[in-house]
Protein backbone atom coordinates (compact mmCIF):
# COMPACT_ATOMS: atom_id res chain seq x y z
CA UNK A 1 0.00 0.00 0.00
CA UNK A 2 1.09 3.35 -0.81
CA UNK A 3 1.24 6.07 1.17
CA UNK A 4 -0.93 9.36 0.04
CA UNK A 5 1.21 12.04 1.67
CA UNK A 6 4.40 11.36 -0.16
CA UNK A 7 5.37 13.72 -3.25
CA UNK A 8 8.39 13.19 -5.72
CA UNK A 9 8.71 16.41 -7.26
CA UNK A 10 5.43 17.24 -9.76
CA UNK A 11 1.66 15.85 -8.64
CA UNK A 12 0.01 13.65 -11.52
CA UNK A 13 -1.59 16.63 -13.07
CA UNK A 14 1.38 18.60 -13.45
CA UNK A 15 3.18 15.78 -14.86
CA UNK A 16 0.81 15.62 -17.49
CA UNK A 17 0.76 19.06 -18.10
CA UNK A 18 4.39 19.46 -18.29
CA UNK A 19 5.01 15.77 -20.01
CA UNK A 20 8.43 13.82 -20.58
CA UNK A 21 10.22 16.88 -19.79
CA UNK A 22 9.29 16.62 -16.37
CA UNK A 23 9.45 12.86 -16.38
CA UNK A 24 13.34 13.16 -17.24
CA UNK A 25 13.54 15.43 -13.64
CA UNK A 26 15.53 13.98 -11.05
CA UNK A 27 13.10 12.39 -8.71
CA UNK A 28 13.49 14.19 -5.11
CA UNK A 29 14.18 18.24 -4.63
CA UNK A 30 12.84 20.65 -2.29
CA UNK A 31 9.77 22.43 -3.66
CA UNK A 32 7.04 24.59 -2.63
CA UNK A 33 4.42 22.41 -1.28
CA UNK A 34 1.47 22.58 -4.05
CA UNK A 35 -1.25 20.89 -1.56
CA UNK A 36 -0.37 22.79 1.61
CA UNK A 37 1.27 19.51 3.35
CA UNK A 38 5.32 19.53 3.77
CA UNK A 39 8.68 18.46 5.54
CA UNK A 40 8.85 22.42 6.65
CA UNK A 41 6.79 25.15 7.41
CA UNK A 42 8.48 28.75 7.57
CA UNK A 43 6.03 31.20 9.57
CA UNK A 44 8.02 34.51 8.21
CA UNK A 45 6.57 36.35 12.13
CA UNK A 46 5.69 35.50 15.41
CA UNK A 47 5.67 38.57 17.91
CA UNK A 48 5.23 39.27 21.31
CA UNK A 49 5.12 43.20 21.00
CA UNK A 50 2.54 45.85 21.21
CA UNK A 51 0.10 43.43 22.81
CA UNK A 52 0.29 41.08 20.59
CA UNK A 53 0.35 37.47 21.07
CA UNK A 54 0.78 34.36 18.18
CA UNK A 55 -0.60 31.11 18.12
CA UNK A 56 0.66 28.25 16.48
CA UNK A 57 -0.57 25.04 15.30
CA UNK A 58 1.23 21.90 14.23
CA UNK A 59 -0.81 18.98 12.83
CA UNK A 60 0.24 15.98 11.77
CA UNK A 61 -1.90 14.35 9.11
CA UNK A 62 -1.07 10.71 8.59
CA UNK A 63 -2.70 8.27 11.04
CA UNK A 64 0.41 6.27 10.84
CA UNK A 65 3.01 7.93 11.84
CA UNK A 66 4.80 9.30 14.84
CA UNK A 67 6.50 12.76 13.21
CA UNK A 68 9.36 14.02 15.30
CA UNK A 69 9.80 18.03 14.41
CA UNK A 70 12.01 20.88 15.58
CA UNK A 71 10.36 24.27 16.42
CA UNK A 72 12.82 26.73 16.08
CA UNK A 73 11.96 30.49 16.75
CA UNK A 74 14.91 32.74 15.39
CA UNK A 75 14.99 36.53 16.42
CA UNK A 76 15.03 39.26 14.48
CA UNK A 77 17.98 41.29 14.00
CA UNK A 78 20.57 38.21 13.27
CA UNK A 79 18.58 35.51 12.95
CA UNK A 80 20.26 33.80 16.27
CA UNK A 81 17.81 30.99 18.42
CA UNK A 82 15.60 32.28 20.59
CA UNK A 83 14.38 29.25 21.65
CA UNK A 84 13.61 25.65 20.04
CA UNK A 85 12.94 22.29 21.51
CA UNK A 86 11.39 18.58 19.82
CA UNK A 87 7.82 17.71 19.93
CA UNK A 88 6.49 14.27 18.81
CA UNK A 89 3.03 14.41 17.52
CA UNK A 90 1.31 11.07 17.36
CA UNK A 91 -0.97 9.83 14.21
CA UNK A 92 -3.52 12.40 13.02
CA UNK A 93 -2.27 14.73 16.61
CA UNK A 94 -2.13 18.93 16.70
CA UNK A 95 0.66 20.69 18.87
CA UNK A 96 -0.34 24.54 19.81
CA UNK A 97 1.11 27.20 21.70
CA UNK A 98 1.40 30.91 22.03
CA UNK A 99 4.07 32.72 22.22
CA UNK A 100 3.13 35.74 24.18
CA UNK A 101 4.96 38.53 26.73
CA UNK A 102 6.13 36.87 29.94
CA UNK A 103 4.98 37.88 33.36
CA UNK A 104 8.07 40.77 33.62
CA UNK A 105 7.42 42.66 30.35
CA UNK A 106 10.40 41.94 28.84
CA UNK A 107 10.87 38.09 28.09
CA UNK A 108 8.34 36.06 25.66
CA UNK A 109 7.38 32.75 26.62
CA UNK A 110 6.07 29.61 24.45
CA UNK A 111 3.17 28.34 26.75
CA UNK A 112 1.26 25.06 25.63
CA UNK A 113 -1.75 23.40 27.45
CA UNK A 114 -1.50 21.11 24.91
CA UNK A 115 -0.34 17.35 25.67
CA UNK A 116 1.65 15.91 23.21
CA UNK A 117 5.81 14.89 23.87
CA UNK A 118 8.15 17.54 23.89
CA UNK A 119 11.57 17.13 24.70
CA UNK A 120 13.00 18.58 26.83
CA UNK A 121 9.67 18.70 28.97
CA UNK A 122 8.21 22.11 29.56
CA UNK A 123 8.34 23.53 32.77
CA UNK A 124 4.95 24.49 34.51
CA UNK A 125 3.28 27.52 33.44
CA UNK A 126 0.42 29.67 35.21
CA UNK A 127 -3.02 28.16 35.09
CA UNK A 128 -2.09 24.64 34.61
CA UNK A 129 -0.22 25.21 31.45
CA UNK A 130 3.53 24.21 30.20
CA UNK A 131 6.13 27.18 29.12
CA UNK A 132 9.49 28.07 28.45
CA UNK A 133 11.04 31.87 28.40
CA UNK A 134 13.03 32.89 25.28
CA UNK A 135 16.55 33.51 25.64
CA UNK A 136 19.84 35.59 24.62
CA UNK A 137 22.40 33.25 25.24
CA UNK A 138 23.06 33.10 21.72
CA UNK A 139 24.30 36.00 20.85
CA UNK A 140 25.70 37.16 24.17
CA UNK A 141 28.74 37.68 25.23
CA UNK A 142 29.62 35.04 28.18
CA UNK A 143 33.78 36.77 28.54
CA UNK A 144 34.42 33.12 30.56
CA UNK A 145 32.83 30.61 28.09
CA UNK A 146 34.57 29.45 24.99
CA UNK A 147 31.21 29.08 23.35
CA UNK A 148 30.00 32.74 23.64
CA UNK A 149 28.30 33.64 21.07
CA UNK A 150 28.64 37.38 20.73
CA UNK A 151 27.85 38.41 16.66
CA UNK A 152 28.44 42.42 17.53
CA UNK A 153 24.44 43.07 17.75
CA UNK A 154 22.61 44.41 20.65
CA UNK A 155 22.53 41.78 23.82
CA UNK A 156 19.35 42.86 24.80
CA UNK A 157 16.26 40.46 25.60
CA UNK A 158 14.41 42.37 23.36
CA UNK A 159 15.81 41.28 20.21
CA UNK A 160 13.41 37.91 20.97
CA UNK A 161 10.44 39.63 21.00
CA UNK A 162 9.91 39.07 16.93
CA UNK A 163 11.31 37.30 14.36
CA UNK A 164 10.01 34.44 12.65
CA UNK A 165 10.32 30.59 12.86
CA UNK A 166 10.72 27.49 11.26
CA UNK A 167 9.14 24.03 11.97
CA UNK A 168 11.59 20.98 10.42
CA UNK A 169 10.22 17.21 10.30
CA UNK A 170 13.11 15.03 11.47
CA UNK A 171 11.71 11.78 10.90
CA UNK A 172 8.65 9.34 10.92
CA UNK A 173 8.15 6.35 12.98
CA UNK A 174 5.38 3.95 13.13
CA UNK A 175 4.22 3.37 16.82
CA UNK A 176 4.85 -0.07 17.53
CA UNK A 177 4.89 -2.01 20.79
CA UNK A 178 7.94 -1.61 22.67
CA UNK A 179 9.58 1.42 20.51
CA UNK A 180 10.29 4.69 22.24
CA UNK A 181 8.23 6.39 19.89
CA UNK A 182 5.17 4.27 21.36
CA UNK A 183 5.71 6.50 24.47
CA UNK A 184 4.47 9.75 22.25
CA UNK A 185 0.88 7.93 21.50
CA UNK A 186 -2.32 9.25 23.03
CA UNK A 187 -4.83 6.81 25.26
CA UNK A 188 -8.72 7.39 25.04
CA UNK A 189 -8.23 10.41 27.23
CA UNK A 190 -5.88 12.26 25.05
CA UNK A 191 -2.82 11.38 27.02
CA UNK A 192 0.27 10.46 26.09
CA UNK A 193 1.26 7.25 26.38
CA UNK A 194 4.93 7.86 27.98
CA UNK A 195 6.69 11.29 27.50
CA UNK A 196 9.69 10.55 30.00
CA UNK A 197 10.56 7.20 27.76
CA UNK A 198 11.46 9.85 25.27
CA UNK A 199 13.20 12.40 27.00
CA UNK A 200 15.10 9.86 29.53
CA UNK A 201 16.88 8.32 25.94
CA UNK A 202 18.03 11.99 25.09
CA UNK A 203 19.55 11.96 28.58
CA UNK A 204 21.20 8.83 28.56
CA UNK A 205 22.14 7.51 25.49
CA UNK A 206 22.72 3.74 25.26
CA UNK A 207 26.68 3.52 26.12
CA UNK A 208 29.02 2.88 22.51
CA UNK A 209 26.44 4.59 20.37
CA UNK A 210 26.90 8.28 18.67
CA UNK A 211 23.52 8.99 19.47
CA UNK A 212 20.05 8.07 20.86
CA UNK A 213 18.28 4.36 20.37
CA UNK A 214 15.24 6.64 19.81
CA UNK A 215 17.18 8.50 16.75
CA UNK A 216 17.72 5.06 15.67
CA UNK A 217 14.41 4.11 15.07
CA UNK A 218 12.95 6.69 12.54
CA UNK A 219 12.83 6.94 9.05
CA UNK A 220 13.45 9.70 6.57
CA UNK A 221 10.64 12.93 6.92
CA UNK A 222 7.60 12.65 4.72
CA UNK A 223 5.27 15.26 3.59
CA UNK A 224 2.98 15.27 6.87
CA UNK A 225 2.90 17.95 8.71
CA UNK A 226 0.58 21.12 8.28
CA UNK A 227 1.64 24.70 9.79
CA UNK A 228 -0.76 27.14 11.20
CA UNK A 229 -0.05 30.34 12.91
CA UNK A 230 -2.28 33.69 13.69
CA UNK A 231 -1.73 37.31 15.07
CA UNK A 232 -4.01 38.25 17.79
CA UNK A 233 -4.53 41.01 20.24
CA UNK A 234 -7.51 41.24 22.00
CA UNK A 235 -7.85 44.29 23.26
CA UNK A 236 -8.08 46.07 19.89
CA UNK A 237 -10.21 43.52 18.07
CA UNK A 238 -7.07 43.03 15.84
CA UNK A 239 -6.27 39.55 14.21
CA UNK A 240 -4.99 37.84 10.95
CA UNK A 241 -3.36 34.58 9.75
CA UNK A 242 -0.02 35.06 8.98
CA UNK A 243 0.76 32.82 5.87
CA UNK A 244 2.91 30.20 6.02
CA UNK A 245 5.16 28.56 3.33
CA UNK A 246 5.21 24.84 2.95
CA UNK A 247 8.18 23.40 1.45
CA UNK A 248 7.43 19.53 0.34
CA UNK A 249 10.60 16.95 -0.59
CA UNK A 250 13.22 18.48 2.15
CA UNK A 251 15.25 15.77 2.93
CA UNK A 252 15.01 12.44 0.94
CA UNK A 253 18.10 10.19 1.24
CA UNK A 254 17.09 7.83 -1.37
CA UNK A 255 15.78 4.23 -1.58
CA UNK A 256 17.30 3.49 -4.55
CA UNK A 257 15.86 3.69 -8.31
CA UNK A 258 11.59 3.91 -7.53
CA UNK A 259 10.14 5.40 -9.89
CA UNK A 260 7.66 8.35 -9.65
CA UNK A 261 4.82 7.75 -7.83
CA UNK A 262 5.49 3.72 -6.99
CA UNK A 263 7.48 4.38 -3.83
CA UNK A 264 5.84 1.91 -0.87
CA UNK A 265 5.89 4.54 2.05
CA UNK A 266 4.80 2.22 4.15
CA UNK A 267 8.56 1.52 4.56
CA UNK A 268 10.54 4.98 4.60
CA UNK A 269 14.49 4.89 4.02
CA UNK A 270 15.97 4.22 7.00
CA UNK A 271 17.61 7.79 7.85
CA UNK A 272 16.54 10.81 9.20
CA UNK A 273 17.83 14.31 10.68
CA UNK A 274 17.13 13.50 13.90
CA UNK A 275 18.99 15.64 16.37
CA UNK A 276 19.64 16.48 19.88
CA UNK A 277 17.00 19.35 21.49
CA UNK A 278 20.13 21.41 22.26
CA UNK A 279 21.61 21.52 18.70
CA UNK A 280 21.17 23.91 15.90
CA UNK A 281 20.29 21.19 13.48
CA UNK A 282 18.28 20.27 11.30
CA UNK A 283 18.04 23.60 9.67
CA UNK A 284 17.67 24.91 6.35
CA UNK A 285 21.20 23.66 4.94
CA UNK A 286 19.63 20.42 5.34
CA UNK A 287 18.24 19.88 2.03
CA UNK A 288 19.14 16.80 0.72
CA UNK A 289 20.01 16.60 -2.35
CA UNK A 290 21.01 19.81 -2.56
CA UNK A 291 18.35 20.48 -5.33
CA UNK A 292 15.45 22.70 -5.59
CA UNK A 293 12.37 22.44 -8.17
CA UNK A 294 9.66 25.07 -9.20
CA UNK A 295 7.47 25.42 -11.63
CA UNK A 296 7.43 28.84 -13.43
CA UNK A 297 5.23 30.30 -16.57
CA UNK A 298 8.51 28.98 -18.69
CA UNK A 299 7.99 25.48 -16.99
CA UNK A 300 9.45 23.55 -14.40
CA UNK A 301 13.14 24.82 -13.30
CA UNK A 302 15.05 21.99 -11.76
CA UNK A 303 18.62 23.16 -10.15
CA UNK A 304 21.69 22.34 -8.06
CA UNK A 305 23.90 24.07 -5.55
CA UNK A 306 26.48 23.31 -3.28
CA UNK A 307 25.62 20.59 -0.24
CA UNK A 308 25.39 22.10 2.76
CA UNK A 309 24.36 25.51 1.80
CA UNK A 310 20.99 26.84 2.32
CA UNK A 311 21.45 28.25 -1.49
CA UNK A 312 18.68 25.31 -2.42
CA UNK A 313 16.31 26.86 -0.25
CA UNK A 314 17.12 30.22 -1.04
CA UNK A 315 16.55 29.73 -4.96
CA UNK A 316 12.84 29.08 -4.07
CA UNK A 317 12.49 32.42 -2.26
CA UNK A 318 14.50 34.86 -4.68
CA UNK A 319 12.77 37.95 -5.60
CA UNK A 320 13.89 41.29 -7.30
CA UNK A 321 10.66 42.85 -5.61
CA UNK A 322 7.85 42.51 -3.05
CA UNK A 323 4.14 44.25 -3.99
CA UNK A 324 1.45 44.34 -1.95
CA UNK A 325 -1.49 47.13 -1.05
CA UNK A 326 -1.50 49.65 1.66
CA UNK A 327 -4.01 51.68 3.35
CA UNK A 328 -3.60 54.77 6.09
CA UNK A 329 -5.89 57.32 7.66
CA UNK A 330 -9.44 58.02 6.56
CA UNK A 331 -13.02 57.37 7.97
CA UNK A 332 -11.27 53.82 9.54
CA UNK A 333 -8.38 55.31 10.72
CA UNK A 334 -6.72 52.55 8.64
CA UNK A 335 -3.07 51.54 9.64
CA UNK A 336 -0.92 49.12 7.25
CA UNK A 337 2.83 47.41 8.12
CA UNK A 338 4.55 45.16 5.90
CA UNK A 339 6.23 42.55 7.18
CA UNK A 340 9.94 41.55 5.36
CA UNK A 341 11.44 38.29 6.40
CA UNK A 342 14.88 36.86 4.90
CA UNK A 343 14.28 33.46 6.23
CA UNK A 344 17.78 32.15 5.11
CA UNK A 345 19.74 35.68 5.62
CA UNK A 346 21.81 34.56 8.34
CA UNK A 347 23.88 31.53 6.02
CA UNK A 348 25.01 34.36 4.21
CA UNK A 349 26.03 37.50 6.41
CA UNK A 350 26.79 35.96 10.19
CA UNK A 351 29.88 34.91 10.14
CA UNK A 352 29.54 32.44 12.73
CA UNK A 353 27.94 30.51 9.92
CA UNK A 354 30.13 31.43 6.87
CA UNK A 355 32.89 29.22 5.55
CA UNK A 356 35.99 30.43 6.27
CA UNK A 357 37.94 33.13 3.61
CA UNK A 358 34.13 34.08 2.12
CA UNK A 359 34.40 37.35 1.77
CA UNK A 360 31.33 38.41 0.54
CA UNK A 361 28.31 37.54 1.51
CA UNK A 362 26.35 37.36 -1.80
CA UNK A 363 23.35 37.63 -2.77
CA UNK A 364 23.29 40.26 0.14
CA UNK A 365 25.70 42.72 0.47
CA UNK A 366 27.40 43.00 3.89
CA UNK A 367 28.32 40.79 6.76
CA UNK A 368 26.27 41.13 10.08
CA UNK A 369 28.44 43.67 11.38
CA UNK A 370 30.75 44.29 14.54
CA UNK A 371 29.84 47.62 16.67
CA UNK A 372 27.24 48.69 19.21
CA UNK A 373 24.47 47.92 17.06
CA UNK A 374 25.42 45.14 14.47
CA UNK A 375 23.57 45.20 11.30
CA UNK A 376 23.45 43.73 7.90
CA UNK A 377 21.86 45.99 5.28
CA UNK A 378 20.60 46.00 1.69
CA UNK A 379 19.81 48.74 -0.67
CA UNK A 380 16.22 49.11 -1.69
CA UNK A 381 14.67 51.10 -3.72
CA UNK A 382 10.49 51.45 -4.25
CA UNK A 383 7.55 52.81 -6.00
CA UNK A 384 3.73 53.42 -4.93
CA UNK A 385 0.33 54.62 -6.48
CA UNK A 386 -2.62 55.49 -5.75
CA UNK A 387 -6.26 53.61 -6.61
CA UNK A 388 -6.38 56.00 -9.45
CA UNK A 389 -2.84 55.30 -11.40
CA UNK A 390 -0.74 58.75 -9.48
CA UNK A 391 2.83 57.24 -8.75
CA UNK A 392 5.47 57.97 -6.90
CA UNK A 393 9.21 56.71 -7.34
CA UNK A 394 11.38 57.13 -4.70
CA UNK A 395 15.27 57.35 -5.86
CA UNK A 396 18.17 57.26 -3.48
CA UNK A 397 18.17 60.44 -1.92
CA UNK A 398 15.06 59.73 0.21
CA UNK A 399 15.08 57.18 2.78
CA UNK A 400 13.35 55.02 4.91
CA UNK A 401 13.22 56.59 8.14
CA UNK A 402 14.81 55.83 10.57
CA UNK A 403 17.41 55.84 8.18
CA UNK A 404 20.45 53.20 9.49
CA UNK A 405 23.58 55.05 10.25
CA UNK A 406 26.48 55.24 7.38
CA UNK A 407 24.07 53.49 5.10
CA UNK A 408 23.86 55.51 1.83
CA UNK A 409 20.75 55.09 -0.14
CA UNK A 410 17.43 53.74 1.11
CA UNK A 411 17.93 50.06 3.25
CA UNK A 412 16.32 47.68 5.54
CA UNK A 413 19.25 45.78 7.64
CA UNK A 414 17.29 43.08 9.88
CA UNK A 415 16.51 39.80 9.15
CA UNK A 416 12.63 40.50 9.84
CA UNK A 417 11.37 44.09 9.49
CA UNK A 418 8.41 45.85 9.46
CA UNK A 419 7.76 48.59 6.98
CA UNK A 420 4.89 50.82 8.35
CA UNK A 421 2.83 53.23 6.36
CA UNK A 422 2.49 55.62 9.34
CA UNK A 423 5.20 55.68 11.38
CA UNK A 424 2.41 57.10 14.12
CA UNK A 425 -0.12 54.61 13.75
CA UNK A 426 2.08 50.90 13.31
CA UNK A 427 -0.13 48.27 13.67
CA UNK A 428 2.32 45.60 15.13
CA UNK A 429 4.76 47.80 16.67
CA UNK A 430 7.49 45.52 16.66
CA UNK A 431 11.48 46.64 17.25
CA UNK A 432 13.00 47.04 13.73
CA UNK A 433 10.23 49.61 12.06
CA UNK A 434 11.28 51.74 9.51
CA UNK A 435 8.57 53.94 8.14
CA UNK A 436 7.66 54.43 4.38
CA UNK A 437 7.23 58.22 3.29
CA UNK A 438 4.07 58.51 1.58
CA UNK A 439 3.23 61.50 -0.58
CA UNK A 440 0.07 63.71 -0.03
CA UNK A 441 -2.61 62.01 -1.57
CA UNK A 442 -1.19 58.77 -1.39
CA UNK A 443 -3.68 57.21 1.71
CA UNK A 444 -3.89 54.20 -0.41
CA UNK A 445 -3.31 51.72 -3.05
CA UNK A 446 0.23 49.61 -4.22
CA UNK A 447 3.64 49.79 -3.44
CA UNK A 448 6.69 47.75 -4.99
CA UNK A 449 9.89 47.23 -3.34
CA UNK A 450 12.66 46.80 -4.98
CA UNK A 451 16.49 45.15 -4.10
CA UNK A 452 18.94 47.15 -5.97
CA UNK A 453 22.34 46.26 -4.95
CA UNK A 454 24.40 44.72 -7.94
CA UNK A 455 25.38 41.49 -5.47
CA UNK A 456 21.99 39.94 -5.22
CA UNK A 457 22.63 37.00 -7.04
CA UNK A 458 22.19 33.37 -6.12
CA UNK A 459 23.97 30.82 -8.78
CA UNK A 460 22.62 27.70 -9.36
CA UNK A 461 24.50 25.09 -11.73
CA UNK A 462 21.65 25.46 -14.23
CA UNK A 463 20.19 29.15 -13.61
CA UNK A 464 21.08 32.75 -12.07
CA UNK A 465 18.62 33.73 -9.33
CA UNK A 466 18.22 37.59 -9.09
CA UNK A 467 17.09 39.30 -6.00
CA UNK A 468 17.15 38.33 -2.29
CA UNK A 469 15.49 35.24 -0.41
CA UNK A 470 12.56 36.76 1.03
CA UNK A 471 8.92 36.17 2.27
CA UNK A 472 6.17 38.27 4.06
CA UNK A 473 2.87 39.45 4.53
CA UNK A 474 0.54 42.51 4.94
CA UNK A 475 -1.38 43.58 7.77
CA UNK A 476 -4.33 46.32 8.05
CA UNK A 477 -6.18 47.18 10.98
CA UNK A 478 -9.40 49.35 10.45
CA UNK A 479 -11.66 50.85 13.07
CA UNK A 480 -15.19 50.68 13.32
CA UNK A 481 -15.85 51.93 16.80
CA UNK A 482 -17.34 50.31 19.83
CA UNK A 483 -20.65 48.61 20.28
CA UNK A 484 -22.32 48.78 23.52
CA UNK A 485 -23.51 45.35 22.90
CA UNK A 486 -20.68 43.77 21.13
CA UNK A 487 -17.71 45.83 22.46
CA UNK A 488 -14.77 46.88 20.27
CA UNK A 489 -15.61 46.54 16.14
CA UNK A 490 -11.75 46.73 14.38
CA UNK A 491 -10.72 44.21 12.76
CA UNK A 492 -7.44 43.02 10.73
CA UNK A 493 -7.19 42.07 7.12
CA UNK A 494 -3.74 39.77 6.60
CA UNK A 495 -2.22 39.70 2.78
CA UNK A 496 0.22 37.62 1.05
CA UNK A 497 2.91 39.74 -0.71
CA UNK A 498 3.33 38.90 -4.51
CA UNK A 499 6.63 39.00 -5.99
CA UNK A 500 8.90 39.52 -9.32
CA UNK A 501 11.29 36.43 -9.85
CA UNK A 502 13.99 36.75 -12.57
CA UNK A 503 15.46 33.75 -13.58
CA UNK A 504 17.44 33.14 -16.09
CA UNK A 505 20.49 30.52 -17.54
CA UNK A 506 23.50 30.75 -16.42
Amino acid sequence: MKHPFRYRKLTAAMAVAFGASVASLPAQAVNFSDNGLGEVGLASYYTATNMFDTVISITNTSDVYVVAVKLRFREADNTRDARDFNIFLSPNDVWTGIVTMGDDGETPVIRTWDNTCTAPALPAGPNGSRQISFTNSDYIDESNDQNGRADGGSTSISRTQDGHFEVIVMGVDQPLSGRLSAGAVHDSNGVPADCNQIINDYKSPPTGTNGSTLASQFSEPLNVIKVAANLIRVDAGVAGGIPVDMLANFYNPGCGAIPLGQEDLNNPCPDNIMADPATSTPNLTNAFPASSLQITGAGAIEDFFWPGTADAVSSLFMATTVINEYAIGGGSNAATDWVITFPTKQFYVDTENIATGQVAPMPFAEFFQDGSNGQSCVQVAFGYYNREEGKQVVDDGIDFSPRPPGTPGSAICQETQILAFDQNNSVLGGNNLYGVPLAQGFTSGWMRLSFTSPSAILQGANFSYYGLPVTGFGIKSLENGVSSSNGVLNYGIVQAHAYDRMILTS
